[in-house]
């Protein structure tokens, strides 16, 4: 019982480790490849701080948690290092270095000026992204490098995504038809439209990227193509990928219809709020799909189910 209590915190801790650090290094990739040239909104950098700094301490708790369930020490035994600290592997080891200084050297690097501070900060926040790759069903597949190197891609894309949609909900957050400040509201809405304009074009490629990389991943793990129906891996990856192609119809939805409209029509609110609506739909499917990953990367693709 206590093992079995063990493996489903070990999978909660990882999945919310998951979705916190991509939300943290999307953010990152925003504000550096979207955002570039443009003030970012407070809201958007503490939902950053705040995601990385979830991410550090769910990082400290996985590896806890996973070297107590390795050593099949019970939960109590967290005050007694010598119980579960043997149990720790350099893989395990790495996941909280990485996700700490990765996101810390992103952070440090976006309160810097110029071209290296920006690519500091590229590089931390793909660093962090990678982390969920150190563990899960990419060290038991092989060739484990080519697994492991799609695994990769398709993190970063999916963090891209994730804390890029989100990081636009916040920035638009505040445009309206006419400002209540008295500030220059059509100039403001127009800058908004080029910051939407600039995340699609860019939610185009990693979306390509997400779906390619998921397919082989798939073609990698899983055994041959009747076992996504015949096993629970491959019926929770339809799922998935039924979602990741809702998500990319929103996308396609928002680039057709959305977008020119309050690129045509800046003032118009009701364009902004059905626009804000679509990209939280957007990122709620997105939070979705990274939980479903989550189960996946802690799942067996191999255990076939009636």
């Amino acid at each position: 019982m206590a093992t079995h209590s063990l493996d489903s915190l070990s999978l909660l801790i990882g999945i919310a480790h998951t979705l916190a650090v991509l939300v943290a290094a999307g953010i990152v990739f925003f504000v550096v490849l979207v955002g570039r040239g443009m003030p970012c909104p407070t809201t958007v950098r503490t939902t950053g701080v705040a995601a990385g700094a979830a991410a550090a301490l769910l990082s400290v708790a996985l590896l806890v948690v996973t070297a107590l369930r390795v050593s099949d020490a019970p939960l109590a035994a967290v005050v007694d290092p010598d119980a579960w600290v043997p149990a720790i592997w350099w893989q395990l080891a790495a996941v909280p270095g990485a996700t700490t200084l990765g996101l810390l050297l992103a952070g440090i690097a976006l309160r810097r000026q110029g071209r290296a501070a920006q690519l500091a900060a590229l590089a931390g926040a793909a660093a962090a992204a990678s982390t969920p790759v150190l563990l899960g069903h990419t060290q038991a597949v092989s060739p484990r490098w080519l697994l492991q190197s799609v695994d990769v891609v398709h993190l970063l894309a999916a963090a891209v995504w994730t804390g890029g949609a989100l990081a636009l909900v916040l920035c638009l957050r505040d445009v309206r038809g006419e400002s209540p400040r008295g500030g220059n509201a059509r100039g403001d809405a127009r800058a908004a439209a080029s910051l939407v304009a600039r995340f699609s074009r860019l939610a185009l490629v990693t979306v390509t990227l997400l779906i390619a990389a998921g397919l082989a991943l798939a073609f990698l793990i899983l055994d041959a193509p009747a076992a996504l129906v015949a096993t629970a891996y491959g019926r929770t990856l339809i799922i998935k990928v039924v979602l990741v192609g809702c998500v990319g119809v929103a996308a396609l939805w928002n680039r057709r219809r959305l977008l020119p409209m309050v690129s045509r029509q800046p003032s118009a609110v009701e364009g902004w709020a059905a626009l804000r609506h679509a990209l939280a739909l957007e990122a709620l499917l997105l939070l979705v799909v990274i939980v479903i990953s989550g189960l996946l990367a802690n799942s067996d693709p191999h255990l076939h189910v009636g």
